[in-house]
């Protein structure tokens, strides 16, 4: 009950700094989204933030916990500092700006502060659940609101996407902390950097 209790303080923590950002820098992150050229360099910024993460665990000499050790993920992050928690945070704000992956910055984050990966990942999707939740409470407002017959989808509509989304997250999730768990986050970075590459030259090809 404890390590429970300490667990949803650190996800509070943790949530501060992206609560701060999103709510001063709304406007200015959602103009972001629509420049191609920024979306591509903020994503070749997630695959040197991989890439660094795994340099700094080979350095630190982290030891990694047998996949599936739920036990050992637990105690290591009973063992987290808050303010660690608290820097973990502020690589998920990060992850606010478009291209910025927000589990490869806090998964890196966490690494690079000496977690394992194991541990770094399952810290990194918990601390998704606060962060959604308080996206909604931010945007539901405005879907109430909204005029009717001025949006393309009601209620069910709503009700069905949030269903088939947690029903989908859920496995995408159990899927990637058994992969993250296992295999170096360079193939991820390797990944998003050719991602990058591609966006790049198509906008500057369009523009």
């Amino acid at each position: 009950m404890r390590g429970s209790r300490r667990l949803v303080g650190l996800l509070a923590v943790a949530s501060v700094p992206a609560a701060i950002v999103g709510l001063l820098a709304r406007d200015a992150i959602s103009a972001a989204f629509e420049q191609p050229l920024a979306i591509a360099a903020f994503l070749a910024l997630t695959a040197l933030l991989l890439w660094s993460a795994e340099r700094r665990r080979t350095q630190l000499g982290t030891v990694e916990h047998a996949a599936g050790d739920l036990a050992a993920v637990g105690v290591e992050l009973d063992a987290l500092p808050w303010s660690r928690a608290l820097g973990i945070g502020a690589a998920q704000a990060l992850a606010i700006l478009p291209g910025v992956s927000r589990s490869g910055a806090t998964i890196a984050a966490g690494m690079a502060l000496g977690m394992s990966r194991g541990a770094a990942a399952r810290l990194s999707f918990l601390m998704l659940l606060p962060v959604t939740f308080g996206a909604a409470l931010v945007t539901l407002p405005d879907l109430a609101t909204a005029q009717p017959g001025t949006l393309p989808f009601g209620p069910v509509e709503i009700a069905l996407g949030v269903g088939v989304s947690a029903v989908s997250g859920y496995l995408a999730i159990r899927f990637l902390l058994a992969l993250v768990a296992r295999r170096s986050l360079l193939i991820f970075a390797r990944y998003v950097l050719v991602l990058a590459a591609v966006l790049a030259a198509v906008a500057l090809v369009r523009g």
